[in-house]
């Protein structure tokens, strides 16, 4: 009696729980969307700017070496 009670009340459990709905996931998901794009463009920025810092120490370098 125990093993069917305990059966009806896990499966009862399993069912009541569910799965997470699409909207469920794309509402938890939105926010970290959000922030990756901002790091994202972010990094980019920081990649544009170490390119130009790069090829301004090149253009330095190659001055001082025509001296």
């Amino acid at each position: 009696m125990k093993s069917v009670a305990l059966i009806v009340i896990s499966s009862a459990i399993f069912l009541f729980t569910g799965c997470a709905t699409r909207d469920y996931v794309k509402q938890q998901m939105e926010p970290l969307v959000e922030r990756m794009s901002k790091i994202e463009a972010k990094q980019k920025e920081c990649c544009e700017a170490a390119e130009r810092a790069a090829k301004k120490c090149e253009k330095t370098f190659e001055l001082e070496q025509h001296k």
